[in-house]
């Protein structure tokens, strides 16, 4: 049976990304911050095992592999979802709101990876990492600095690690959603602007959580054995590289 992690996996994209994996016959590690969340998602799903961690913390990140260690389970597959986005003009970020967003989204993504290719490595096997980008990257909106510049970051990181570690088994890739259908962005934007940015859409719609998901687990299955440093744009077309 495959194993993978799944960070921010308590609800929307992570969550869908995390089910998908379970329908395809994954055993998961689901990892977030919120635990309340996290045991309320879980709950009634079989072939789950929860950790809570924040992943902006690097101990954190490295008693959560302890704890994913002792389970014994060799993880075939790792999704780097988990990110945070400060909504604040540019001339009113802190540092400190810059360096949470950073130590989250990208820091803790590369942590996250650098872990898991070690394991890969002492075992002699290979992997799959998927992380989470976003079109910010690469169509930054405005009162989303900190978050646009992380995500560019996300994507090229996993482009130097395809390239570095495809010699060692292990596969890298992102996955770049537009605007979709969670409760993050529905707390920051009216019904309109969901309906404005549906219509923007060549395919006429916003993605939902299971669009992303499904991307994700093709990118980790053997369909996609020959993919590595790629991304991975789902968003109906509204943003085309």
């Amino acid at each position: 049976m495959a194993i993978a992690v799944v960070t921010g996996a308590a609800q929307g994209i992570g969550a869908a990304i995390a089910d998908e994996l379970l329908a395809d016959g994954f055993r998961v590690h689901a990892v977030d911050v919120d635990a309340e969340g996290l045991v309320a998602w879980a709950a009634g799903r079989s072939r789950i095992m929860t950790h809570v961690a924040d992943l902006g913390d690097p101990a954190a990140i490295a008693s959560l592999w302890v704890e994913i260690d002792a389970g014994g389970d060799d993880i075939d597959a790792l999704v780097n979802n988990a990110g945070i986005f400060l909504r604040e003009p540019a001339l009113d970020v802190s540092v400190q709101g810059w360096d949470r967003v950073m130590s989250v989204n990208l820091r803790g993504g590369f942590l996250m990876s650098q872990a898991f290719a070690s394991r890969v490595v002492a075992r002699s096997g290979t992997g799959a990492i998927v992380s989470i980008s976003s079109g910010q990257a690469y169509r930054p909106a405005s009162t989303g600095v900190a978050y646009a510049a992380s995500k560019a970051g996300v994507t090229n990181l996993a482009r130097a690690l395809a390239g570095e570690w495809g010699p060692l088994g292990i596969r890298v890739n992102t996955v770049v959603p537009g605007l979709t259908d969670t409760a993050q962005p529905r707390a920051h934007k009216g019904a309109a602007d969901f309906e404005a940015a549906a219509t923007g859409n060549p395919l006429g719609r916003l993605s939902e959580p299971r669009d992303i998901a499904q991307a994700v687990a093709f990118l980790l299955s053997e369909k996609a054995s020959a993919i590595t440093g790629q991304a991975l744009v789902v968003n109906g077309g509204r943003l085309m590289i």
